[in-house]
């Protein structure tokens, strides 16, 4: 199940990232009573979607985040090679191209919520106990 503040989120995203994302957060659903347990904490409704709300959050973050390093890396080999930039169909990769500033604004504007809300911290994590005993913590 999607919690519903993760749908509300989630329901302005392209089809194949909201789609990903809730994949994603129906897995982590299916094993939240094995990482509870595994985390020591007790597994309530409040609880469960609060941390569904954050796996959720926190799988569209890895996402922009990983195109985001990918695209800078990508920008500064282009620049290495003296390629100003790659074509594939209508995107354009490349130092100062309009994908590559639009990536990097998102990606800042993300970070930004994410530190407004106090959401940052369960984005590094690199197991779902962790974030699960962070969201006990602090729901």
């Amino acid at each position: 199940m999607i919690p519903q503040h993760l749908a509300s989120v989630t329901a302005e995203l392209p089809y194949r990232l909201r789609d990903e994302i809730e994949g994603y957060v129906k897995a982590v659903d299916a094993a939240a009573a094995d990482i509870a347990q595994e985390s020591g904490v007790e597994l309530t409704k409040n609880l469960r979607d609060q941390f569904l709300f954050v796996v959720g959050i926190r799988r569209l973050w890895t996402i922009i985040d990983g195109s985001h390093w990918l695209a800078v890396d990508a920008s500064v080999l282009f620049e290495k090679a003296d390629a100003p930039r790659v074509e594939a169909g209508s995107l354009s990769l490349g130092p100062g191209e309009k994908f590559t500033r639009e990536l990097q604004r998102l990606h800042a504007r993300l970070a930004e919520i994410l530190v407004d809300q106090e959401l940052i911290e369960p984005m590094g994590m690199s197991h779902m106990s962790e974030v699960m005993v962070w969201v006990d913590g602090t729901g």
